[in-house]
């Protein structure tokens, strides 16, 4: 239980660190949405939310705490 909070603690420590389309973007992918389903939801082509999802550091350490995406 103490792993699972400091964990959690981490994810939203790291997601916090992003701009909010990042954010957004990273949230969008860990509830399973595909690049195309996220750029539609955010408005922006399927080349720009890849972009939002791969660009930053805080964005690498979200992924990692997420799961890989």
């Amino acid at each position: 239980v103490a792993e699972y909070r400091e964990l959690e603690r981490g994810v939203r420590d790291a997601l916090q660190k992003l701009p909010a389309m990042q954010r957004a973007a990273v949230e969008l992918r860990a509830l399973g949405m595909s690049k195309e389903d996220i750029a539609e939801a955010l408005g922006v082509t399927p080349s720009n939310a890849g972009c939002l999802l791969y660009t930053s550091d805080a964005a690498d350490g979200a992924r990692r705490c997420v799961g890989g995406i």
